[in-house]
């Protein structure tokens, strides 16, 4: 366990900007995950958040109150979520 948790923060540290859910492997798909949280460049501004969907909304409130540009290599059709090994949902 203490590997995938290292993998999944070595992720995090290289995200410029996503959601992250961080589950146990024993976790049945009817029950809520550990962690729910969003990465701005690395660090984790918001922890603890309820589910994916609340992520994704207040996503968009972090991008906003920041002010963050949109990625210029990035176009609006491509902003997809990605689950790696780790359950760790990224850009």
């Amino acid at each position: 366990m203490r590997e995938n948790n290292e993998d999944a923060q070595a992720d995090m540290d290289q995200t410029v900007i996503g959601i992250y859910v961080m589950k146990t492997q024993s976790l049945d798909v009817d029950q809520s995950p550990e962690d729910v949280g969003i990465v701005v460049e690395g660090v984790q501004v918001l922890q603890e958040l309820e589910d994916f969907g609340q992520a994704c909304a207040l996503l968009f409130g972090v991008i906003y109150v920041l002010n963050l540009s949109y990625p210029s290599d990035l176009r609006t059709r491509d902003f997809m979520c990605h689950t790696n090994a780790n359950n760790t949902i990224k850009r």
